[in-house]
């Protein structure tokens, strides 16, 4: 890295102020992940927990041990099981719904200068959709 002022090599190892002229240094930005990716990782994380779901519902731990000698055999016991992976998989997306919300939230927060921590705050209290809608609603018109 050079500095913008004496265009002096300078090893990057943090420095706030330039060790050759002590002019201050601008801090480089660090690029965060996009809306769009976060929203594909989310989206993959929840296809991703719901297909182990749906795959631990084949697996039937409710078998028992029938007869003696050669003609043992294990078999499932009469019932009618319940079926979680539904279940979950609507859990886990309201989950995942909610953390990406309150993290876009944030994001779109932070980058136009509003308070991070109510919008956040009120994404996970109330809803993603909701905050999102007065999100929308106090935006200032000269913005």
């Amino acid at each position: 890295m050079k500095c913008p002022h004496c265009q002096k090599e300078i090893n990057e190892s943090g420095f706030v102020y330039c060790p050759h002229c002590g002019k201050q240094l601008e801090p480089t930005k660090k690029k965060g992940i996009s809306l769009r990716k976060g929203g594909l990782l989310a989206f993959v994380v929840w296809a991703g927990l719901t297909a182990v779901c749906y795959g631990l519902d084949k697996l039937d731990p409710a078998m028992r041990h029938v007869g003696w000698g050669l003609t043992s055999r294990y078999e499932p016991v009469p019932g009618n099981p319940v079926e979680w992976a539904p279940v979950l998989a609507f859990v886990f997306a309201l989950a995942i719904l909610y953390a990406f919300g309150a993290w876009a939230i944030y994001t779109v927060a932070k980058r136009h200068g509003r308070n991070t921590v109510r919008w956040t705050t009120a994404a996970i209290v109330f809803s993603p959709v909701l905050a999102w809608a007065v999100y929308g609603l106090t935006w200032r018109k000269s913005q």
